[in-house]
């Protein structure tokens, strides 16, 4: 019975010509065109951000990504709130990456794949403000701060203390409501947002990066 059901859901399907159309375009960007360039089905496939060649990207929307590759340059340095592909990422662009992780099996993990120019901290989310202020660990000004891991809110206002002049603060999934209070705080700063929406490695949803720069930043907006 179950094999007779399979045979009729094929026949339906092979009979509709709306559902033809959907299989031979799915053939055709599995072969070739933006979604194979860019990796999506190899990353889809392996459950995590990588890229065309297998290499690691970061959790952003591809176009997030794409704008950044062509901004960042081997002397900034960047810390991450949260680490992982992005963490990698990062460290084969720039000099110096930090990052602050509140899950000590992750941290061990990313930092054990990570290069010499990566620092990865672990701080218990239970010991106060640990976690927020450890962009404030090293007395270092950095060209990047990316918020991506817990207390947004609170680290994105702290990381301003952190940042240098020129540089940026990249907010991912910024379109989630429980951050507009510091999405607002960092415009109340004098920071402007440039909204990056799209698709994003792993996923078919939609992806939210938000940029936050300052006049005369070093990244050309």
């Amino acid at each position: 019975m179950f094999l007779k059901r399979i045979k009729q859901f094929i026949r339906r399907v092979l009979s509709s010509s709306q559902a033809l159309s959907y299989l031979f375009a799915c053939l055709s960007v599995r072969g070739r065109g933006y979604l194979r360039d860019i990796g999506w089905f190899k990353s889809f496939a392996a459950g995590n951000a990588l890229g065309f060649n297998g290499e690691p990207l970061p959790w952003y929307a591809y176009s997030a990504i794409h704008f950044l590759s062509e901004r960042v340059r081997p002397n900034m340095r960047v810390f991450e709130y949260g680490c992982g592909n992005s963490t990698l990422w990062w460290a084969t662009r720039c000099s110096l990456v930090h990052a602050v992780e509140h899950h000590s099996d992750w941290c061990k993990s990313v930092s054990t794949s990570a290069p010499d120019n990566v620092k990865i901290t672990y701080a218990d989310l239970n010991d106060g403000d640990r976690y927020v202020q450890a962009v404030l660990d090293s007395s270092l000004q950095y060209d990047v701060v990316v918020i991506d891991g817990r207390r947004r809110v609170d680290c994105a206002v702290i990381a301003v203390t952190a940042l240098k002049n020129e540089g940026i603060i990249i907010w991912d999934n910024s379109n989630r409501s429980r951050y507009a209070e510091g999405c607002e705080k960092l415009l109340g700063l004098g920071f402007k947002r440039l909204n990056f929406v799209g698709l994003g490695p792993v996923s078919n949803n939609y992806f939210y990066t938000a940029i936050f720069y300052r006049s005369n930043n070093s990244f050309g907006l």
